[in-house]
Parts: structure tokens; sequence; C-alpha cells
């Protein structure tokens, strides 16, 4: 840079410039709502950035029968309650450095009118082995385990099994 006074003034600067990725935007911006006992399934993806991808709740929580999947960014799971939840999604992408992307999301669950089967803790219409296994966690206090098993088709007496534990303590 040279400026107009007299003398004339030199000045030097090395610059660098750098092209960094835009952030990662994630669709949809907004849910569609879900129904309680009824499969939510939601399917997230990215513009911008570099796969594979992994997806993570930043802010927030999932209520405890809503997964995100951390590879594939899809979120399912069968609403065993109604009401409002408000999460942030974040996803971040394999580039070095790092790009990010952040979502907010409000997902409303109706409530089903239908009567409740006693007993049917997952609201399936009849009791199984996902009943027991969230009897269990009811019970033990124990998170994280996955009760969504859509291959089982038989049917197990509830009532027995908490017999059985309840003679266990």
């Amino acid at each position: 840079m040279v400026d107009s006074s007299q003398p004339e003034t030199v000045a030097e600067k090395q610059l660098a410039i750098y092209v960094i990725e835009r952030a990662i935007q994630i669709q949809p911006e907004t849910l569609q709502d879900a129904f309680q006992r009824k499969l939510f399934n939601a399917h997230l993806t990215t513009s911008g950035g570099i796969g594979p991808f992994n997806w993570t709740i930043a802010y927030g929580q999932l209520p405890g029968w809503l997964r995100i999947d951390p590879e594939m960014g899809n979120i399912t799971g069968k609403p065993i309650q109604c009401g409002s939840f408000d999460f942030t999604v974040k996803v971040t992408d394999s580039a070095n450095p790092v790009n990010m992307g952040l979502q907010a999301y409000h997902l409303k669950i109706h409530c089903d009118t239908k009567p409740l089967i006693p007993d049917d803790l997952n609201a399936s219409g009849e009791i199984d082995l996902s009943d027991i296994i969230i009897a269990l966690q009811i019970m033990t206090k124990m998170q994280g385990l996955d009760y969504f098993w859509p291959y089982l088709d038989k049917s197990i007496d509830l009532t027995d099994v908490l017999r059985i534990i309840k003679n266990m303590e």
C-alpha cells in the first residue's frame, strides 16, 4: 500500500485467505407432530459438510421412548405419553477441522383417546416382551434398554412375570 503523503510511505502485509466450509444445515426445519401409541419416524438430512456424519442431541433431552440414530440421523420411537418436547439436534462431519450444524425442534405428541389395556406399557395393543422390559426398567430404574422389538409376535402374561420378579425380592 502506498499513501499520497510526501515523502511516500510504503506498508506491506502478507495475507492468507482460507476457504472454510459453511455451517452444515439440517433439514427439515420442523418435525411433524406425533401421535401417542403410533410409531414416529423423522429422517434428518444435511446440506454442506463432508460425510460420514455424527448425529447427537446438543441441548434438551429426548423422552425415553425416542432415539436418534448417530449415523443416519433418524429419530424414531413410539410415544407412550402425550405432551411437548424441545431439543436441539447437532450434526458434525468428518472434515478437518470439523464442521457443525444445529437445529432446534419442538415435538408435539397428540393424545390417543382409545382405552388402554392394563399392563400394556408400550401401548402396542397386547401384552408382550416389550412390556416386560419396560416394567423391568421401571422397577430397576435402568435406562437405555431398547424395548421396541417389532419382530416379537408372542404374547406373554405380564402378571406372571411381575409375580416372579416380586418373589425374587
